[in-house]
């Protein structure tokens, strides 16, 4: 499995805005820089609310996941280059 650095950035897609909310309720006291931003396009048309996280490594990203125990759709890479489409890692 590919460890991504953190010359980038994840963003979690959630089913619903309720399971962002809980994301936030969750992750506001702890070690994640992350901020509640609209889903881009190139992942879904449909409207909601993703959390893009930094400053993290793909492994601690899911171990935190794990521990939060919250429901999400998806996580996704983007690199810092500006070029690269998202790049689905779970």
């Amino acid at each position: 499995m590919e460890q991504h650095s953190t010359s980038g950035y994840y963003l979690i897609t959630f089913p619903s805005v309720h399971h962002a909310m809980a994301f936030e309720d969750k992750a506001k006291n702890g070690p994640l820089v992350f901020q509640l931003i609209p889903v881009p396009r190139e992942i879904s048309s449909s409207c909601g609310v993703a959390a893009k996280v930094q400053h993290i490594t793909k492994e601690e990203l899911l171990q935190l996941l794990r521990e939060y125990n919250l429901s999400f759709s998806g996580v996704y890479f983007y690199a810092d280059d500006g070029f690269s489409k998202p790049q689905r890692v779970l």
